[in-house]
C-alpha cells in the first residue's frame, strides 16, 4: 500500500482484536507513512513503521519499544473500518423514492427522451 485509505480529522471504527477493550469510534489524528521517522508525541522516541500507520484520538495504546522502553502503538488500516454517516432520508422514505417493482418496470419502459 503507498496510499492512506483514511485521512486526518476523519472518524473511523477500531476493531482490533488483540486489545478489543480500545474497540470503538475514534478520529484520525496522524497519518504516518511507510519509512518516515515520525517523533512519538508523548515519549518523544522517533518512530519508523515498516506499513503505513495511525494515531487515533484517544485510542492510545503504550507498548514497549525493541529496547524495553515504552512506545506509543500505531494502528494499522486493517484494524480500522470506515464510519459512513448517516443518511438525511428514513429507510421508509428511501423505498418510496425507488417506487413498487411495477414502477420501476413502467421507469424501464419509458423510451428515453
Amino acid at each position: 500500500m503507498s496510499q492512506f485509505k483514511f485521512s486526518v480529522g476523519e472518524p473511523v471504527i477500531l476493531q482490533c482484536l488483540d486489545y478489543p477493550h480500545l474497540n470503538g469510534e475514534y478520529t484520525v489524528t496522524h497519518c504516518i507513512h511507510a519509512h518516515e521517522v515520525y517523533l512519538d508525541p508523548e515519549f518523544g522516541q522517533a518512530l519508523r513503521p515498516e506499513i503505513l500507520g495511525y494515531f487515533l484520538d484517544g485510542a492510545r495504546l503504550i507498548l514497549q519499544d525493541g529496547d524495553g522502553n515504552p512506545a506509543t502503538a500505531l494502528w494499522f488500516e486493517g484494524a480500522l473500518r470506515k464510519k459512513y454517516q448517516p443518511g438525511e432520508l428514513s429507510f421508509k422514505e428511501l423505498l418510496q423514492g425507488i417506487g413498487s417493482p411495477e414502477q420501476q418496470k413502467a421507469k424501464e419502459a419509458e423510451p428515453c427522451a
